[in-house]
């Protein structure tokens, strides 16, 4: 236990204060003799993180850690909290009791935590709430009762006025209480997974929310003043009952993302046209037979999507989106497709599989040139760690592959990101001046590429297009990349038990709709992995985003960006299972002005490792919409390390890939 314990506390000081122990570490018997120890030699230990130590107690010294902050104890057994031991911990911020073995909600251990702002307590099998006076837990801000066996909802929680955000998602609730109202400082709440038939009308008076998820429910229809939430940007009610568009949302003029999919939609209203600052429109597995010409003033639009739908025919207006960077239009009724469809420049991804087109009408997307994803060198081989490590190779030099992305930068970073640079060159001494760029080329032309379907080729096509077909791999060689594929897709439990049960060329078809620059990425590297590297347990991608989403630290992070620099199929498990999105959510949720070192730290890992994506895979870090936009707003920062980073940053996607025409791949879109 010495030897550990040392090695722990080492850990500790290089992590910020911060100690994680496992099971590979510690067992639960020495978790006592521990806290002993680290109340003693680290009196400053802000963090503390104790998962899978199958505990089922929390030691009766923990609160000689005085100044803890965060207290994670996740995936364990525990069933209750010691009250006397566990109430002098005033100072801490965050308490993670999630995946245990509660039943009830522990009230009586945590009333007084006035600094608790973030609880969590999800995955166990708490049904109900004992009361809570309003003068406890004063400063929570965050609370998380996800899959527990809530069937009605806690409305003791209702005193807690100052929570910002709320998620009950995966019970068993079919209704919502008038008092939810009093939740008036609300600005996200998740009621995903329940079986809510009908939505109260209480919940338009939240002034503040922000984010509403009512995915996964009953619902057929939206209360009548819907319209009194101005501030609403993100609404989610895929998964539903909905036989059309409640009229209601098209007074939600601030909306930034809309999810329909999986509903019984038959058509799209001309009235869509009013939702103006509309980003991501999901509309897939519905019934829609025509868009209205209106789409066109949908001027903001990043994603639209409308794969497993009627559509016959696209109108003309469609190209007019400007911002458009995913159209996936894969199995509808297509028979033509409009003439400004190519002249999309911002378009990083199209499917157009298993619809009616012929092939001439194929080609007509197609222009002369070629149109790479930068998945490796044009000698075919992965790019080297010691490359993707090397900034001034490859920052400091021009790459010699095609330039094949093509953006106005001032235009979309606005005053958070380009247009500040030069401003920044001139702070920052000793930064490579090749790193910001002076120009935008033009952009060149879509390039050729091969268009996958669920079907067998039709008897339209020509031998050569039989003869130039792809080769697909066994399924053992993709079943792992599937399985997340599918997984990570939001697509109706049906949907997913059919594509379960097609052919293997059917089902690596599908997946090069949405990821084919992942999949192409995962061929690489398996092809050029070693024998002796191939044979060794690889880590799981899973675990990682998980960490980045719940639990994110210096320590982790660290260890996930030396697993992407080495070229092995970790890479493309990574981007499939929402690595990339995880990795914004993080920078989004950290304050751009914070100085704390804690942040700090997260903020360069999480830009350290976007720069080895964007080397790997440009396409999936930018077909996530708001990745620029969020790195830089990270500018306002004062950190030297910060700023010489995002500013690398944007040097690489605009000196190395210029975001738009060429990218456009018919049937490409790695995520």
């Amino acid at each position: 236990m010495g030897s550990q314990l040392s090695q722990l506390i080492s850990e500790s000081a290089d992590n910020d204060n911060e100690l994680f122990v496992d099971i590979t570490k510690i067992s639960s018997r020495e978790l006592t003799s521990l806290v002993d120890s680290l109340s003693k030699q680290i009196p400053n230990l802000s963090c503390l993180d104790v998962r899978r130590c199958k505990l089922k107690s929390v030691p009766i010294n923990i609160a000689k850690l005085s100044k803890i902050q965060i207290l994670r104890l996740e995936d364990n057994s525990i069933y209750s909290l010691p009250t006397s031991e566990f109430a002098p911990l005033l100072t801490l911020q965050e308490l993670n009791l999630s995946k245990n073995q509660f039943t009830k909600f522990p009230i009586d251990s945590i009333r007084y935590m006035e600094n608790l702002t973030v609880l969590k307590i999800t995955h166990n099998t708490i049904s109900n709430i004992t009361p809570i006076q309003k003068t406890w837990l004063t400063s929570l801000r965050q609370l998380y009762l996800d899959s527990n066996e809530f069937s009605l909802f806690p409305i003791q929680i209702c005193v807690l006025s100052r929570l910002t955000h709320l998620s009950l998602s995966n019970n068993k609730l079919v209704s919502l209480p008038d008092q939810i109202s009093t939740l008036a400082c609300l600005e996200e709440i998740n009621l995903k997974k329940n079986v809510i038939k009908f939505v109260n009308p209480s919940i338009c008076r939240l002034n503040n929310l922000h984010t509403l998820d009512l995915s996964e429910n009953e619902l057929v229809s939206l209360p009548d003043d819907m319209h009194l939430l101005s501030r609403l940007k993100h609404l989610s009610l895929q998964h539903n009952q909905f036989s059309q568009i409640p009229q209601l949302i098209f007074s939600l003029t601030a909306l930034v993302s809309l999810k329909l999919n999986d509903n019984s939609i038959s058509s799209l209203p001309p009235k869509i046209g009013q939702l103006t600052t509309l980003r991501e429109l999901s509309l897939q597995e519905n019934e829609i037979a025509s868009l209205p010409s209106e789409i066109k003033n949908l001027r903001s639009l990043r994603k639209l999507m409308l794969e497993f739908n009627c559509l016959e025919t696209l109108p003309t207006e469609l190209a007019l989106l400007n911002k458009l960077i995913v159209l996936m239009l894969h199995n509808n009724l297509l028979k033509g497709l409009p003439a400004g469809l190519k002249e999309m420049k911002t378009l990083l991804r199209l499917s157009l599989g298993n619809n009616n087109l012929s092939e001439d009408e194929i080609m007509g997307q197609k222009n002369t040139g070629t149109s790479h994803s930068r998945i490796s060198d044009p000698t075919g081989v992965p790019a080297s760690s010691s490359r993707r490590n090397s900034r001034h190779m490859r920052l400091g030099k021009r790459s010699t592959l095609p330039r094949n992305l093509c953006i106005n930068p001032v235009k979309d970073l606005g005053t958070s990101g380009l247009g500040k640079m030069e401003e920044e060159k001139e702070r920052l001494p000793g930064l490579n001046a090749k790193l910001l760029p002076t120009r935008v080329p033009t952009a060149p032309s879509l390039g050729k590429s091969s268009l996958p379907s669920l079907e067998k080729p039709s008897s339209k096509a020509s031998d050569k297009s039989k003869k130039n077909k792809p080769e697909i791999p066994p399924f053992e060689k993709f079943k792992t990349p599937f399985t997340l594929f599918l997984d990570n897709q939001d697509l109706s439990r049906k949907r997913k038990e059919t594509i379960k049960k097609l052919p293997p060329e059917g089902k690596w078809n599908l997946m090069i709709q949405y990821k084919e620059g992942s999949l192409e990425l995962l061929k690489t590297l398996s092809l050029t992995q070693s024998p002796s590297k191939a044979k060794m347990k690889e880590p799981v991608p899973q675990d990682f985003v998980v960490m980045i989403r719940e639990r994110p630290n210096k320590r982790d992070l660290s260890q996930l960006r030396q697993f992407l620099v080495v070229p092995t199929p970790f890479v493309s498990s990574f981007i499939d299972c929402g690595g990339i999105n995880a990795l914004a959510t993080l920078l989004s949720s950290i304050d751009c002005k914070s100085t704390s070192r804690r942040d700090t730290n997260l903020i360069i890992e999480a830009l350290q490792i976007l720069e080895v994506l964007l080397e790997v895979s440009p396409k999936s870090v930018l077909i996530c919409c708001e990745i620029v936009e969020i790195v830089g707003r990270h500018l306002v920062n004062l950190h030297f390390e910060v700023r010489k980073l995002i500013l690398e940053f944007f040097g690489t996607v605009c000196q190395e890939h210029y975001v738009g025409h060429g990218f456009a791949q018919v049937g490409d879109g790695s995520h």
